[in-house]
């Protein structure tokens, strides 16, 4: 057998192998992906329809821990406020909170008042009586009455299955002792199950354990669970796919099961891929084998015994002695090898060059465009892809009509200065998609030479999701001064109304101290509703953020969301203390460490917080701009400094610093800022606020060293706003 049928013979069999091998691995490579894709879908659904249950548990603790700890329900648990019915429980109660009882027990567990709404005929409606007894029954076993805490959770009674909140009865500044327990009830029914199931976008249902533990294919099921899986994924049939996580329940710890149940549409996918692309595998492979071996026969090695006559007859004196081989290849390579070898190698020096390049361009999630003299000669794809055309419509075009026109002179001018070779800053421009829509660009160019004439290269980089967040604040931020500011005033107004009144009655030693308490007790008032108000403000861009799905839009929302309850929780602390014109500060940072962490929803003991330093009181004024500081360095440390679930340390020492300054030493042990990161000119809008409100203090603030993220605060103790003299 000769060179030529061995080298035929080989190939072919090396293709065979390669391509069979190249099927084998990728079917099973892509079905193991696919799976993974499976799973994590129904565990990423699973996550989400527990976390909007546990979301719809604390709303409606919230509510009841609003509603308990006022003066108003603390009298008429004592049978001194029968006016408290119908203000606070009528229909419009239950519809706006969206709840469906609400029941009070005084203290010796006697059943005081209950309500329900029908929401199918929108009437009021009696309390079952099951669910009374049942109540009492709860009270009577866990001692509930005299408890000081309020509780959440699920409540399994023969009346129903219910979203259960409860909470001492006690008087505005949540002080005792208790008049008795207020419970507010949610029933999850079908329709709300439906709604939970319209949020996850699976069908989702609560099963007891009781018939988990009757039922092998269930049992079986939910043996998967453990406390390190804590979710359990089960394809039940090739067309449908199940998973289940534990919740408790009031009275049976994992007492129930959340399933949802979905149809296997990645799966399927998945399988119609596989098949799809075995089938072009293998077409592709009999094609290019027959190809391959035909074009080597026809192209090269018929032609061999050509080419080689034609070396030796040019270049005899080249022929390298010693090389006693007969065949074709053996006696070509004595020619022409050391040209060959030249030419290889430049061949795939420029190769790599060239599809490094194209590679880099291609791939960049930016708009690249190449324009000459103002007419488009290249787009990558990324440019095509996001402006809805393909690069073909677009090459040859002419590149202002892709701009809108209050940039034209901007783009012209730059035009001719990047060609005279000057340097330009980079610059925002709304360049127009198909569809009609702009999308916000921020510009970078340089000039260049393609295909040997002077040509502009431009990177634009798309920061429309950027502007459009940064209107959602903008708005958001407006409206919360604007409320402020009405706050304000009204308080003005109260003020001079108050000190009129006061001046008038002077005469008379007992009526100005009637007047005084009775403006402490507005000043309590109004900082009561201005903390309910914010706290309104958080729970709808709570809700809000429920039917948002784009990241950065949400992480925004959440951040607006932290800050708001920050200050609501300055406003708490006012009307629940002592002397309302000053906080205590280290009550104040561990409370709000606690609301942020529970934000976050983490794992209980993965990250621990500490705050050190003595008792020190701060106006409002102070208060509120250190409130923010903390919450945006906790919400980063949260967000950022501890990746992968790992655990961590966040710490808060403050000591004073003379008599009108303090310092605030803020660490925690996390990976850290990254290399080169400039945070004191960084684009976070967190940070920024940060230096704001340090600068508002008359402070400074430093990174220090040491591992982990560590700054330094110094600012005055008591600072005067722009409101503190009213």
């Amino acid at each position: 057998m000769n060179l030529r049928m061995k080298l035929l013979l080989g190939i072919g069999i090396a293709l065979m192998v390669t391509f069979t091998l190249v099927a084998v691995f990728s079917y099973l490579s892509m079905e193991r992906s696919y799976l993974t894709l499976e799973k994590q879908e129904v565990q990423n659904t699973l996550d989400s329809a527990v976390r909007s249950l546990e979301d719809d548990m604390k709303h409606t603790y919230s509510i009841n821990r609003d509603y308990a700890a006022w003066t108003d329900t603390y009298f008429f648990a004592q049978d001194q406020n029968p006016g408290w019915v119908d203000q606070n429980t009528g229909s419009d109660f239950f519809t706006r909170f969206d709840v469906d009882y609400v029941l009070i027990f005084n203290g010796s567990n006697t059943f005081v008042f209950g309500r329900g709404y029908n929401a199918s005929s929108q009437m009021i409606e009696k309390v079952p009586a099951q669910l009374e007894r049942d109540i009492h029954d709860l009270n009577r076993a866990d001692n509930n009455v005299t408890a000081t805490e309020g509780t959440y959770g699920i409540l399994d009674s023969p009346a129903g299955l219910f979203i259960f909140s409860s909470h001492p009865v006690l008087n505005d500044g949540f002080k005792g002792p208790a008049a008795g327990r207020l419970y507010i009830l949610r029933s999850i029914d079908r329709s709300y199950l439906e709604a939970l199931a319209t949020r996850a976008g699976y069908q989702v249902s609560l099963i007891p354990a009781k018939e988990v533990a009757g039922d092998p294919s269930f049992a079986r099921a939910v043996a998967r669970i453990t406390p390190e899986s804590p979710i359990a994924v089960v394809p039940e049939n090739a067309d449908t796919v199940t998973g289940y996580v534990h919740v408790d329940d009031m009275r049976n710890p994992g007492g129930y099961y959340v399933r949802i149940t979905g149809p296997r549409t990645i799966y399927h996918t998945g399988w119609d891929t596989i098949v799809v692309f075995l089938a072009c595998l293998l077409g592709a492979g009999i094609f290019i084998i027959l190809f391959v071996l035909l074009f080597i026969d026809r192209v090269v090695l018929s032609r061999l015994n050509a080419v080689i006559s034609a070396v030796r007859k040019n270049g005899h004196d080249t022929i390298l002695h010693g090389d006693k081989s007969e065949d074709e290849l053996s006696r070509l390579a004595q020619e022409i090898d050391p040209v060959f070898s030249q030419l290889t190698e430049s061949r795939n020096e420029l190769k790599q060059s060239e599809e490094r390049y194209r590679t880099l361009v291609d791939q960049l999630p930016d708009y690249v465009l190449v324009h000459r003299d103002g007419i488009l000669i290249y787009v990558n794809p990324a440019t095509a892809t996001h402006l809805g055309y393909t690069p073909e419509m677009l090459i040859g075009k002419p590149l202002l009509p892709f701009v809108a026109p209050e940039y034209h002179d901007i783009i012209k001018k730059g035009m001719k200065k990047r060609l005279a070779g000057e340097d330009i800053a980079s610059y925002e421009i709304k360049v127009a998609a198909r569809d009609g829509t702009y999308h916000t660009v921020l510009v970078n160019g340089a000039a260049i030479r393609y295909e040997g004439n002077p040509a502009s290269l431009n990177v634009l980089t798309d920061i429309t999701l950027l502007k459009q967040a940064e209107e959602v604040i903008r708005s958001a931020n407006e409206k919360l001064e604007k409320r402020v500011t009405e706050r304000t005033e009204a308080l003005s107004r109260a003020n001079l109304q108050l000190t009129a009144e006061i001046a008038a009655r002077n005469f008379a030693e007992q009526q100005i101290s009637r007047s005084l308490a009775e403006k402490d007790l507005l000043l309590r008032e109004i900082h009561h509703r201005v903390k309910n108000n914010l706290q309104i403000i958080a729970s709808l861009l709570n809700l809000q953020s429920r039917y948002i799905t784009d990241s950065k839009v949400l992480g925004a929302i959440r951040d607006s969301q932290s800050r708001v309850r920050a200050m609501a929780l300055v406003h708490e602390r006012i009307y629940r203390s002592e002397n309302i014109s000053e906080i205590n500060v280290m009550e104040y940072l561990d409370y709000l460490a606690k609301q942020i962490f529970r934000l976050y929803v983490l794992r209980p003991n993965r990250i621990t917080i500490t705050v050190t330093m003595a008792d020190i009181m701060a106006n409002i004024d102070t208060v509120i701009p250190i409130g923010l500081i903390m919450n945006e360095l906790l919400s980063n440390s949260l967000k950022h400094a501890f990746p992968d679930g790992r655990d961590g340390k966040i710490s808060i020492e403050c000591t004073p610093q003379g008599a009108n300054r303090l310092r605030f030493v803020y660490r925690d042990n996390g990976i850290g800022m990254p290399e080169g990161f400039d945070w004191v000119n960084t684009e976070s809008l967190g940070l920024q606020l940060v230096r704001d409100l340090v600068s508002q203090l008359n402070g400074t603030i430093v990174l220090g060293p040491g591992e982990g993220t560590i700054f330094i605060i110094d600012i005055q103790k008591n600072h005067a706003g722009k409101n503190s003299s009213s």
